[in-house]
């Protein structure tokens, strides 16, 4: 009953307080939900409306497309409206996943044996998932459900009496966590040796290493043919599901349970453990080398300059600290808190709870590291701290509630307000207020006016108005211009689709008489140019004879004929005139 109510309090809030810029990643996926509720093969990756003619191939999984394209069915039933089924996803979506988060955190306090942890679990847990705004209204990207896992899978890797049942269900949703998305690998990698270290030490039983191998690698063959179609099941991608993670997976899983099968003795154990990873490195590097290296790092300089650069979410820690110096608090601050909580059992606990701690050690130090090469990852770095925070706030409960002590009161006050998410995002905020006199990016973002930035489904009522054609506009309006329009759109936020982005960004620098070429070249039907937006302001300063900077000095080409411009929309509506 107390998950149910947490997860009821936390839903109720977010969608009382919800606002700020929408993800463009929500959006983008209520359209996959929609095309697959359209036709489109389940085996189809393709955004057909998205990039240059023929599409993008897309990195998204089904598997998050399923389950919401199940609510909205059921929903639509329910209510007759589209419309309405699709609201009713955006809360049964987030609420269903933050459920399925809170009840990994009870299983974890079951597993370490501590019924008085539930409590402060529940009210740190959710208060963390609350900051990080992956379980709020309209949360339909996949990020939710890979916090929730992250979650189960580190509560099922604690140890316990039926560890060979935990850890089986712990292989399967490790080939979940990266059927769903590549940036939780770093976390499956180190389930992965921690159960291979802890069996070859011997503090994980043969049985329990076994059921880890098994599953592991039986489950990446059943979700390679769930989710891949066949003619691509030896096709190799780095950055979505593919041969690369089914080869691996099964190597080192069917490796590790004939390991555990016949390693009887410690001497055996390494020696088997030894030949294992001499062979999974050898394939590794053999056959996969290029999913070695920075997925980024073979960008076009123009969109690592236009787009990349801009991306919020991708900045790393040397980014962060000289544009939004004071979001580190809210960012690292309850992660590093719980790294040292978790340090200090290390030290101080034995057995079973040091494996834990050794656990959350290694989770924590890759999260954190992770966040400071992206900041995305913090959400998994909040998550991975909520239970050796717990663990130590109800010792600390429990010795206040044995002594009655002042000093104890004031050590569980202090303590449990360090282990608040929230505390670390006030801390930074109120220190950008005193020391810079203006608000986070942070929270500028979560206070902004989605139609100010071209957002929302009024902004382009007169666009959907318009015959079907191809859209050029800024990166971040692509989500939308797919949901609520009918048009292919050149440019999204999504890296695979390089030439349609590139082709807008040298298009918007090119003079009107350059661009024009582009244009017809590319069959645009419609110019979408959102004044406020990111890229416009870029354009301008890097080409002020450009054509998005012609645009914004009211000097309009020829060849363009405005047809929708008000002051109520940042968004100003162009329309190519046929060639002569």
């Amino acid at each position: 009953m107390l998950y149910f109510l947490a997860t009821i309090a936390v839903a109720t809030f977010s969608f009382l307080h919800a606002g700020g810029i929408p993800n463009s990643d929500d959006l983008l996926r209520e359209v996959s939900v929609i095309d697959l509720l359209g036709g489109q093969s389940w085996f189809d990756p393709y955004q057909y409306r998205l990039g240059v003619d023929g599409g993008t191939v897309m990195h998204w999984s089904r598997l998050v497309d399923a389950p919401i394209a199940i609510i909205y069915w059921l929903a639509e039933k329910v209510t007759g409206s589209s419309a309405v089924s699709f609201e009713v996803a955006k809360i049964v979506w987030p609420s269903i996943t933050l459920l399925f988060a809170i009840l990994g955190i009870g299983i974890a306090c079951r597993k370490l044996g501590r019924d008085d942890m539930q409590g402060p679990s529940v009210i740190i847990a959710a208060i963390a998932f609350l900051t990080i705004g992956v379980f709020g209204y309209g949360s339909l990207d996949h990020h939710n459900i890979q916090v929730a896992f992250s979650i189960w899978l580190f509560a099922l890797l604690i140890p316990s009496e039926n560890n060979a049942y935990s850890y089986g269900w712990a292989g399967l949703i490790c080939v979940l966590m990266l059927a769903i998305g590549m940036e939780t690998l770093p976390y499956v990698t180190i389930a992965g040796l921690y159960v291979a270290i802890c069996f070859a030490l011997g503090t994980v039983a043969p049985t329990a290493a076994r059921a880890f191998g098994l599953s592991l690698g039986i489950s990446s063959l059943a979700v390679l043919f769930v989710t891949v179609a066949p003619t691509a099941y030896w096709a190799v991608y780095c950055d979505a599901y593919s041969s690369f993670h089914v080869v691996m997976c099964c190597v080192c899983g069917f490796g590790l349970a004939a390991a555990a099968h016949f390693g009887k003795i410690k001497r055996s154990r390494l020696t088997g453990l030894a030949a294992l990873t001499v062979i999974a490195s050898a394939l590794l590097i053999g056959l996969f080398s290029t999913c070695l290296a920075d997925p980024l790092s073979t960008l076009d300089p123009k969109l690592r300059q236009f787009w990349l650069e801009g991306v919020i979410e991708t900045r790393s820690i040397f980014d962060l600290w000289s544009a939004d110096p004071f979001a580190l608090f809210g960012i690292y601050g309850m992660a590093c808190f719980g790294l040292g909580a978790s340090i200090f059992l290390a030290l101080t606990e034995k057995h079973a709870l040091r494996a834990f701690a050794v656990l959350s050690i290694a989770m924590l130090v890759v999260a954190i590291g992770v966040t400071a090469w992206q900041q995305r990852a913090m959400i998994f770095s909040a998550a991975f701290a909520i239970l050796p925070l717990s663990y130590i706030l109800s010792q600390v409960r429990s010795q206040y509630q044995k002594s009655k002590a002042l000093p104890d009161l004031l050590k569980m006050i202090g303590f449990g307000i360090l282990s608040l998410n929230m505390t670390w995002w006030v801390a930074g905020a109120n220190a950008a207020s005193f020391f810079s006199k203006s608000p986070t990016l942070h929270e500028q973002i979560a206070t902004a006016n989605p139609a100010d930035y071209c957002y929302g489904a009024d902004t382009y009522r007169e666009l959907a108005k318009e015959p079907a054609g191809v859209v050029l506009g800024a990166t971040d309006i692509g989500a939308s211009v797919l949901l609520y329009t009918h048009h292919r759109t050149l440019a999204g936020p999504y890296h695979r689709n390089t030439q349609g982005n590139l082709l807008m960004i040298e298009t918007m620098l090119a003079t009107p008489d350059e661009a024009q070429v582009k244009i017809r070249s590319a069959k645009v039907t419609h110019i979408a140019d959102c004044l406020t937006s990111a890229d416009a302001q870029d354009f301008k300063k890097a080409a002020p004879d450009g054509l998005q900077a012609s645009l914004h000095q009211g000097e309009v080409p020829s060849w363009l004929e405005i047809v929708e411009a008000t002051r109520s929309s940042p968004l100003v509506l162009y329309r190519v005139r046929p060639a002569l």
